[in-house]
């Protein structure tokens, strides 16, 4: 149930990406903690759509685009296949997100979407862009407790 938040939300914005390609958005789902005697596992989470900047194609821009361009920086690459790379890092789901959220803006790719979520301390944050030559998913998840973020970069 907690996912389908996430996949409609990226659904919705998939559409309306369509309609209104010079524009992205953000939603953010965020749970605020609070202090109680005893610990709650309901998430109270609240939502805010902020519109993202999107940078236009430009003769700056990076065009051209390998798989091997989408490998986060401190991550160990745990399999690479075909259209799929799967990474781990220790660093911050929001310093990943953050990489690739410039990363995506340097190739030029205007078609974007990026959706963060955190509930009770899992983060599930998923990025998406395309243009004309390339079309990636990346994935950024942290379970409650580990240490490790796990990265998944998709191409199709």
């Amino acid at each position: 149930m907690q996912l389908i938040l996430p996949l409609i939300a990226i659904g919705i914005i998939a559409v309306l990406s369509v309609f209104l390609p010079k524009k992205s958005f953000t939603i953010k789902d965020a749970v605020t903690p609070t202090t109680t005697s005893s610990p709650s596992k309901s998430p109270t989470p609240t939502e805010s759509i902020t519109p993202a900047q999107t940078i236009q194609t430009s003769p700056t821009a990076s065009t051209s685009t390998s798989s091997s361009d989408f490998i986060y920086p401190r991550s160990k690459v745990i399999s690479n296949s075909s259209g799929k790379i799967t990474l781990e890092s220790n660093d911050s789901p929001t310093s990943i997100t953050d990489w690739y959220k410039t990363k995506i803006k340097e190739k030029g790719i205007n078609a974007t979407s990026f959706v963060t979520t955190n509930t009770n301390g899992k983060i599930l944050n998923k990025l998406a862009g395309a243009n004309s030559s390339i079309n990636v998913e990346v994935e950024i998840q942290k379970k409650e407790g580990e240490s490790t973020s796990h990265i998944t970069i998709s191409f199709k």
